[in-house]
């Protein structure tokens, strides 16, 4: 665990090393430094540049080489682009260069059930794109000859570029690196990995592969120096890859030895594993926690719901993600088997979870149980941006602080915080005749943590987060 926080810190904490100042890298080539880095090359009196012109210090370009659309990258370049210099962009991503306002016409409503996670760091306002390049072209500018690698990895469809200057060989090679082996986050790394059969939420870190691979490719090229869109040129580009691939890889062990998803995908985790760690990935997989097959009688397992049981036969429920939980509800109340349904409790705002729940309240008409901090995100899921969050807001809640306990027929409920898969995440210990019973939501699987997408906020620090929870879990009464 301490192991897999170190790694995190290390690349995490990218913004602490040295800022770069505006300077000459060779007689023809120059660094301009802001927020993003340009790079501008002169020859004939005529200048190119890499990534765009910051604080607007370049005045005017022939061209505008940008590696990735990403809006807080590719909005340096537009004022140049603007002014007449042709953009010259990633055919894959050329989309959100040309027609980037359907993305926003559509995001009031994608962003509610958002399973995919991928960044909203995209344009508002279109940049024409003069050329588009994939892997393999090579630009002619002024006789030089630039050469177009597929680097994707930060993106999806990111390019670099490479090209020898006064005997220097450049790449400049957008965000695929920061600094001397470092990243500037790992949440754009999120996505689906078929061939693994792993979808888009449950790939974390999903695209590391391919950033591994865009890496060795860069390494393979000779480079003398890299010119990131951001942060510190690297003049030691074997070293820097080098470094960045061991901490990425070591990030990963870490994170697979403890990934809840092993329980539900196992063949696909051994793929992922050889992706990102080679053909013998040793990876040091959590031993598989104890499991208990068959509840006891007043548990009544519902697809991803729990129904509780009281000894008049009354029923308090665990989430309500489905129509069929709701359905089958009402045949057992129907039945006899249960005699009334007393409350509902929600163990988090994620859509299979909460989606069944005015369908619930409309047949019964119950108090929904939620501990603090849910109170906001289930009244007012729209004012949040968190993956898969159901549209509705939810009503009848009865709001209650961790630890709080009440007796419920012939059972003590004691509802608690218990922030593990996402942030905003609840459990409930059920006591009943001497047996003890925690519902953890989608926290934990019998071979480790669920926290597979990254932007559900899984923290992992002492006292915050799954280290919260196993603290939570430590402290209950043995039995």
């Amino acid at each position: 665990m301490h192991g897999l926080a170190g790694a995190l810190v290390v690349i995490a904490m990218a913004g602490g090393l040295t800022v770069e100042q505006d300077r000459q890298l060779g007689d023809h080539v120059r660094l301009v430094v802001g927020p993003m880095n340009g790079a501008v090359i002169e020859q004939d009196g005529r200048r190119l540049v890499v990534y765009g012109a910051p604080a607007d210090k370049v005045r005017t370009a022939e061209r505008v080489l940008f590696t990735h659309a990403r809006r807080d990258v590719a909005e340096a370049g537009r004022a140049l682009v603007e002014r007449g210099a042709v953009a010259v962009a990633p055919a894959a991503e050329e989309a959100f260069f040309h027609e980037p306002r359907r993305f926003w016409e559509d995001w009031p409503q994608k962003r509610f059930y958002d399973f995919e996670q991928q960044t909203t760091k995209i344009l508002t306002e279109p940049i024409p794109v003069g050329r588009t390049v994939k892997g393999g072209d090579v630009l002619d500018w002024r006789g030089l000859a630039i050469e177009v690698v597929d680097t994707p990895g930060y993106t999806r469809g990111a390019v670099s570029y490479i090209v020898t200057v006064d005997g220097v060989r450049y790449g400049f090679v957008g965000d695929v690196i920061y600094g001397q082996g470092h990243l500037l986050d790992l949440y754009s790394l999120q996505d689906a990995v078929p061939d693994a059969r792993i979808g888009h939420y449950h790939g974390w870190a999903g695209r590391m592969g391919e950033l591994i691979t865009s890496l060795r490719t860069l390494r393979s090229k000779g480079l003398d120096v890299m010119v990131p869109a951001r942060g510190p040129v690297i003049h030691r580009p074997v070293e820097a890859i080098d470094t960045l691939i061991a901490r990425l890889q070591a990030v990963y062990r870490n994170y697979l030895s403890v990934s809840a998803g092993r329980w539900y995908f196992r063949e696909g985790y051994d793929t992922l594993a050889r992706r990102v760690l080679g053909e013998d990935p040793d990876v040091p997989w959590m031993a598989q926690a104890e499991h208990v097959a068959r509840p006891p009688a007043w548990v009544v397992p519902i697809h991803n719901s729990r129904l509780l049981l009281g000894e008049s036969g009354r029923g308090f429920l665990i989430d309500c993600g489905g129509k069929a939980i709701v359905e089958e509800v009402r045949r057992l109340n129907e039945g006899g088997t249960l005699r009334g349904l007393d409350g509902l409790f929600i163990t988090h705002y994620h859509s299979d979870h909460t989606d069944a729940v005015e369908e619930l309240l409309e047949q019964f008409d119950v108090p929904v149980y939620a501990v603090r901090p849910l109170d906001d995100i289930l009244a007012r899921p729209g004012a949040y941006r968190l993956p898969v969050i159901a549209r509705p807001p939810l009503r009848n809640l009865r709001i209650v602080d961790d630890g709080h306990g009440m007796p419920w027929d012939g059972l003590r409920l004691t509802f608690r915080d218990f922030p593990g898969q996402t942030i905003y995440h609840s459990a409930l210990l059920a006591e009943r005749n001497g047996e003890r019973i925690l519902f953890v939501g989608d926290s934990f699987t019998p071979t480790g943590m669920d926290d597979y997408c990254l932007q559900n906020r899984n923290l992992l620090h002492e006292g915050l987060g799954y280290l919260y929870c196993l603290d939570a879990v430590r402290g209950l009464p043995a039995g």
